[in-house]
Order: structure tokens, then C-alpha cells, then sequence
């Protein structure tokens, strides 16, 4: 789940799984497991994510190209999160089974 909320308000605590919280100029961007979604905000549901497991240098060049390169060319939407070590990429439950497939033939291993 992926949700855009007003600066300042409430987000939810950490459990366990994929959990960001990103504060920018135009707003709070949640992104978490449903049902720890904010309560107001504008809300993306049916979002899963995939991470690269794939042990990645902080500074490699093209390593998200290489990632979201191979989907658009396939036709997934996707959104990007990156960690200090890995990368993940969300893309909406109906695209999953390609995005494995598209991900899985152009040499990347993957944990949904």
C-alpha cells in the first residue's frame, strides 16, 4: 500500500515487512502493509513488493535502470524503493506473475 499524507500526520509504527516513510515538500509518502495504512490521506492499494536479492555496493551505476528498464519494456508499472543494501520495487498485484518472469530472464534474483 502505498499512501500520499498531509506533512505531520500520523504514520504508522514499524512492524514487520517493507515499511518507508518519506517527507518531501508536498507531503508524507507512507508506504506499508495493509491495514497500517494512515487513516486520511490518499491511499494506493494492491501494490506488492519484490526485492532484489541481490547484494548491491552503495555507489553501483544502473542498477534500478537494469530493474525498471526490463518492466516498462514489459508494460508493468512500477514504484522504487532502495535501502542502504537492496533495492524494491513495488508493482500492482495483477502484474506480479510478469514482472518475476521479466525480472527472473534478465538475470536478477528476487523475493516476493
Amino acid at each position: 500500500m502505498v499512501a500520499r499524507c498531509e506533512t505531520g500526520s500520523i504514520r504508522p509504527t514499524m512492524e514487520s515487512g517493507l515499511f518507508a516513510s518519506i517527507q518531501g515538500p508536498d507531503g508524507n509518502t507512507v508506504v506499508c502493509r495493509f491495514g497500517l495504512e494512515p487513516i486520511q490521506g490518499d491511499i494506493e492499494r494492491g501494490w506488492r513488493a519484490i526485492q532484489v536479492d541481490e547484494t548491491l555496493g552503495f555507489g553501483e551505476i544502473g542498477v534500478i535502470a537494469g530493474i525498471v528498464g526490463p518492466l516498462a519494456a514489459a508494460g508493468v508499472a512500477v514504484f522504487v524503493l532502495s535501502t542502504f543494501a537492496t533495492d524494491w520495487v513495488l508493482v500492482k498485484e495483477s502484474a506480479v506473475g510478469m514482472a518475476k518472469e521479466t525480472l527472473r530472464a534478465v538475470g536478477h534474483t528476487i523475493v516476493v
